[in-house]
């Protein structure tokens, strides 16, 4: 049950940054807006494949964490796109996935040698 919620948190999270990618973005500049998608997804790809990957239960919990923790990306998203928008905007395309991914990596650590000790149960699918 724990992996469904976590990988509706990450499917609902990435559905928000892309909603906003494709409000936000200036078709006209080419190739480049595919990169900055890429980018702006990264870190929800990087948690659903921890999600797939996790097999301990304490894994599943930190997986749900950093979901919660980077979800809070979409939050800066809204605040500067429509909460307060200003002309710098544009550059939270930039930024969020960083700091997303910073924190991802970080919590995700400890789940690399969960996986590696063979800590926990194995839990439902």
């Amino acid at each position: 049950m724990l992996k469904l919620i976590t990988r509706i948190l990450i499917g609902l999270a990435a559905l928000f940054a892309l909603t906003v990618f494709f409000q936000q973005a200036d078709w006209q500049s080419g190739v480049g807006v595919v990169g900055f998608l890429v980018w702006a997804l990264l870190p929800y790809a990087l948690l659903a494949f921890a999600s797939i990957r996790t097999t301990a239960k304490a894994g599943d919990v930190l997986v749900l964490i950093a979901t919660v923790l980077s979800a809070a990306g979409n939050y800066l998203y809204w605040e500067g796109f429509y909460a307060h928008p200003d002309a710098q905007s544009g550059i939270l395309f930039l930024v969020v996935p960083i700091l997303q991914l910073v924190v991802t990596c970080v919590l995700l650590i400890p789940l690399l040698f969960l996986q590696r000790s063979g800590g926990g149960s194995k839990p439902e699918n």
